[in-house]
């Protein structure tokens, strides 16, 4: 009977031990889709896999389990690893990185919610509620950092030149593909004056459930598993799911992540308004317009070319934030 797993087995014919051992720190993307009972996990490498690698490319990585386990013909348990977690482990391969080994997660650091700072409200050392809101809890939800240069002709708010800096640091976007978000964070959570994006927004009450609400730049409803994913990566991270820094990561790990989302063909587009309309139709998804048809039908999904909410502000947005940091884009202290 052969063995089945990613350390042993009968093609086993190198012995790694003398090989030098790599370490690595990476997020779970899938969990146990090839064999259920081996536990094994898909884990997306922080300096290893970029954003050219697909999910599918990434190896398997076998999960260490404590002796208390039974650990073979798939008796005893397996590891309840979930997505987003953060782990730590080691490459049994070494600089080949194809054999990674999971020994174990990275604990968190619960934040409290933009509720309960507002009802001030924090968490104690020991993770239960506390009363009054330390001004450390405050700060992490409380936006960038400051370090910002400015062009004096901007009228934006420091959150969005905040967001274009960031989204064009890990070169993932495209700047259309950047301008096209960022117009639809405007329209799903903008205001204030001057006018920015607000990570800490809130929606959509009600909307169908009376607990119904959605939260943060773009608007994640907890009608769908998108906003416990968000949650989930925040908790992941160590940090508030209202934090903009964040919530731009999480953006960037769905575009990535989510085959559905398509990120090769949204980088393609070469007109502003279609990357604008295909943001709106397939990652926003609002209510359609009855009786109105997108400009660029073609773009849209679900929807039988019919317009969504607020298409044309979202393109307007699209069109000033393009024009204005493509003409002079500012340095902002993004690590």
């Amino acid at each position: 009977m052969s063995e089945r797993n990613t350390i042993t087995g009968p093609n086993t014919s190198v012995f790694y031990g003398d090989k030098p051992i790599r370490w690595f720190v990476g997020t779970v993307i899938e969990k146990g889709n090839d064999e259920p009972r081996l536990g094994r996990v898909k884990v997306r490498i922080e300096g290893v896999h970029g954003p050219d690698v697909s999910n599918a490319d990434i190896p398997y990585a076998q999960v260490l389990i404590p002796t208390t386990e039974a650990g073979t013909s798939g008796l005893g348990w397996n590891s309840a690893l979930e997505r987003s977690a953060t782990v730590f482990g080691i490459f049994l391969d070494g600089k080949q990185s194809q054999l990674p080994l999971v020994l174990g997660s990275i604990p968190v650091v619960h934040m409290a919610s933009a509720t309960q700072i507002a009802e001030g409200v924090a968490w104690s050392s020991d993770g239960s509620p506390g009363a009054g809101a330390p001004a450390t809890v405050s700060s992490a939800i409380s936006g960038p950092p400051s370090s910002f240069v400015l062009d004096p002709n901007i009228e934006y708010g420091s959150n969005i030149q905040y967001a274009w800096s960031y989204l064009r640091k890990n070169e993932i976007f495209s700047d259309i593909a950047i301008a096209a978000l960022i117009g639809n964070f405007c329209v799903e959570s903008g205001g204030g004056s001057p006018f920015d994006i607000r990570p800490s927004a809130e929606g959509d009450k009600g909307l169908k459930r009376p607990e119904d609400v959605s939260i943060g730049i773009a608007q994640w409803y907890n009608g769908t598993p998108r906003q416990r994913n968000l949650l989930s990566f925040a908790k992941a991270k160590g940090g508030s799911p209202f934090d903009l820094s964040i919530q731009l990561q999480f953006v960037e790990h769905e575009w990535t992540t989510v085959s559905f989302f398509n990120l090769t063909r949204l980088n393609n587009y070469k007109q502003l308004s279609k990357a604008t309309v295909y943001v709106h139709h397939w990652y926003e998804t609002p209510a359609k317009v009855a009786g109105a048809k997108s400009i660029h039908p073609d773009e849209t999904y679900a929807s039988g070319g019919d317009q969504r909410l607020k298409e044309s502000a979202r393109i307007g947005y699209a069109r000033d934030v393009f024009d204005t940091f493509t003409r002079s884009t500012p340095t902002v202290g993004v690590q």
